[in-house]
């Protein structure tokens, strides 16, 4: 019963697979294989027709309240009955001459055997198993701090003890062996297990009862009291697993009335017949500094408000209920400031109408009375606020009244373009900036679609902008290029707003453009002055090493094989020895022209400083391409260059590097193409020289 109540259909599996292993012990098969099967099977499916369905209803097993006791109680009668019926029927086991004997006998004998094994199984044995099996922490309940704890061998030797004592002496006087009914006399001494040490040592009595009680029998010689023995292990079993269950509800319940308690953020109080606090629990009685054993009158005197303070000493001298009364205390902690509390209280009365205390609670409402106090005073400033604000609108409506023309004298002399249109986008009103700007005059502008001065590859996403506004009635702005009548472009950035009529439509747009033009100019030499060499015009050594990474980047996802060719020029400084700086300037200058024609547009050359210079190609699918590239530079290179009069000749040594064979970041393949380039002078110089060793 306890498998199939703790593991439903395994706890069946199990149950018959142990009722199989067991059954050469118990019969006779190669006499009545027939028979004894049968005693084997038709016990566990009569006890898994009773304990399955009540399995789906309680799945925690833990006889906390006494109606799962009572439903542990029933199951077992019924199972007990069930089996020895259908072994009856199913199985012949039983001579019709003692049909209702034996079936009595053997539901008796499942029931008892039931009452005091299935409890324990279910309260400790399987649930510490499953823990055990799962690799968990011991699932069973932990005992409550107050309940003392017994051992399993003073518990064994109190119940033999007692059972020598209830049996043995009688027959050792020469008298005769009890009567099953003197076991009743077990009743005080289980009650006080069930009351003391909780359901868990409860149901290892009951294990001990069972044996222990079938030993008296065997002792006293009198079978014939086998079914009174059994009768009074039944009630024993049956008071002590109630008892137990009522004992664990109550257990329960104050354990959660006190986890309340202590969790809660107010107050909970209780006191006795003399007003002494008996407990204070909550974070407001932390606050407070309230303990148990404290004069709950003398606190109350201590609070704040004589008023409130004279109610709550009324009542309780009275010994009548209070309901919310407020109070204000210091708080234990002087930086906190006071409390200010709600109180409320019942009086409590024993069962014979005698006065036994207060019970009650505390609520912490200092921040909500702090956000009253400071809602009075806001709404306070903003009635004064508001109706400063009501002879500021009246003044000010006075002023829209004659200021309308002023406005309109503003928008045409403002140095922002401003415009009106409809919802359609046509413009309705322009002001002379518009005009100036867009380069249409009031005629070319009124009626026409604002997106008509608008770059095309613009158009659409403006116009979907524009869109959106006039639909959510959200301001928004953009920047974007105009195109003027005569071709000129200019940038500008607009901001627009889309305004409602009275009844929520769209009422059109006010846009307003402010030139850019000049400022992306000067963001644009700004940005080629920190990004390319000031000399020849080549990025520089910032804007290469950002092109690198993120070629790298797209190397990596692409699969593409980038290359870098460093070089600088061999014997450069005889010309600037002998021509002079101004002259070597212009070699660079033109060495840079020759390497923008030669180059790709994709290709990124650079100036590193002085004669060093370097080449990305973001592509190059094998050496010989990259070698191709760098063979076509040193021809074009090596020209000779005009200065002035005079004419010069330089060559150049050339290293390459590839990804990823010489290196698989910025830094690894710069310092491949470096050592190469070394390598070039040292073989000679004019020529290439790769990474990896080739040579041309």
């Amino acid at each position: 019963l306890a498998a199939l109540l703790a593991l439903g259909g395994r706890g069946a599996a199990l149950a018959l697979a142990g009722a199989l292993l067991a059954l050469p012990s118990v019969w006779d098969i190669g006499a009545r294989p027939l028979h004894g099967l049968a005693a084997a099977v038709l016990p566990v499916l009569a006890y898994t027709l009773v304990a399955l369905p009540l399995r789906k209803r309680i799945r925690n097993w833990d006889f906390d309240t006494p109606r799962q006791v009572l439903a542990f109680l029933a199951a077992a009668l019924a199972a007990a009955a069930l089996s020895g019926v259908v072994l009856q029927a199913g199985g012949g086991l039983l001579d019709a001459p003692g049909l209702l004997r034996g079936m009595v006998a053997w539901m008796l004998g499942d029931f008892v055997g039931s009452l005091t094994v299935a409890p324990l199984l279910l309260v400790a044995a399987i649930p510490r198993a499953l823990a055990w099996a799962h690799g968990e922490a011991d699932s069973t309940r932990p005992a409550p701090e107050s309940r003392p704890r017994a051992g399993l061998f003073g518990i064994a030797a109190g119940i033999a003890g007692l059972g020598a004592g209830l049996f043995g002496l009688p027959l050792v006087h020469g008298g005769e062996a009890a009567q099953p009914y003197a076991a009743l006399a077990l009743l005080l001494p289980l009650a006080w297990t069930a009351t003391r040490h909780g359901l868990a040592h409860t149901t290892l009595v009951l294990f001990a009862l069972g044996p222990t009680m079938a030993a008296l029998v065997a002792a006293s010689g009198r079978q014939d009291h086998a079914a009174g023995y059994q009768a009074v292990t039944i009630a024993l079993a049956a008071m002590a697993l109630l008892l137990g269950g009522a004992i664990e509800a109550r257990d329960l319940s104050l354990r959660r009335y006190r986890d309340v308690a202590r969790l809660s953020s107010d107050l909970i109080w209780e006191t006795d017949a003399e007003g002494r606090l008996q407990t204070a629990d909550g974070a407001l009685a932390a606050r407070l500094g309230i303990r148990a054993g404290e004069s709950w009158r003398a606190l109350i005197e201590a609070a704040s408000g004589d008023t409130d303070r004279a109610r709550i000493i009324a009542a309780m001298g009275t010994h009548r209920p209070f309901l919310d009364v407020p109070l204000r205390w210091a708080s234990a902690s002087s930086a906190e400031g006071d409390v200010q509390a709600r109180i409320s209280g019942l009086p409590l009365w024993c069962d014979f109408d005698r006065f036994i205390g207060y019970r009650g609670t505390a609520t912490d409402v200092t921040a909500r009375e702090r956000a009253a106090a400071l809602l009075a005073r806001y709404n306070a400033e903003l009635e004064a606020e508001v109706a400063a604000r009501t002879i500021e609108l009246r003044r000010t409506n006075r002023e829209l009244t004659h200021g309308e023309r002023r406005l309109r004298l503003l928008a045409e002399a403002a140095p922002v373009a401003l415009a009106e249109t409809d919802p359609a986008g046509c413009c309705l009103r322009v002001n002379p900036s518009w005009c100036t700007l867009t380069g249409r005059n009031e005629a070319e502008a009124l009626g026409h679609d604002l997106l008509e001065a608008v770059h095309p590859d613009e158009r659409a996403a403006l116009e979907h902008a524009l869109a959106a506004s006039l639909a959510s009635g959200a301001d928004g702005c953009a920047e974007f290029r105009l195109v003027r009548p005569d071709a000129s472009i200019r940038w500008v950035r607009g901001a627009w707003s889309a305004p409602r009529d009275e009844q929520g439509n769209p009422d059109g747009l006010i846009v307003t453009l402010v030139d850019l033009t000049e400022h992306r100019r000067e963001a644009e030499r700004i940005w080629m002055l920190a990004h390319h060499d000031a000399l020849t015009g080549l990025a520089n050594r910032a804007l290469f090493a950002e092109r690198l990474e993120q070629t790298l980047a797209l190397a990596r996802r692409e699969g593409r094989m980038p290359a870098v060719l460093m070089f600088d020029l061999d014997d450069f400084k005889p010309v600037n020895d002998r021509f002079g700086h101004a002259a070597g300037d212009a070699l660079l200058r033109q060495m840079a022209e020759r390497l923008r024609a030669a180059l790709r547009e994709s290709d990124t050359a650079a100036r590193l400083g002085g004669d060093e210079f370097a080449v990305l190609l973001p592509d190059a699918p094998d050496a010989e391409a990259a070698r191709g590239v760098a063979a076509k530079l040193l021809q074009t290179l090596v020209q000779p260059y005009a200065l002035g009069r005079h004419q010069a000749r330089v060559s150049a040594s050339i290293g390459v590097a590839r990804y990823p064979g010489d290196g698989d970041e910025a830094e690894s393949l710069l310092a491949a193409a470096d050592a190469a380039l070394y390598a070039a002078k040292r073989a000679g110089k004019n020529r290439v020289h790769l990474a990896d060793g080739e040579r041309r």
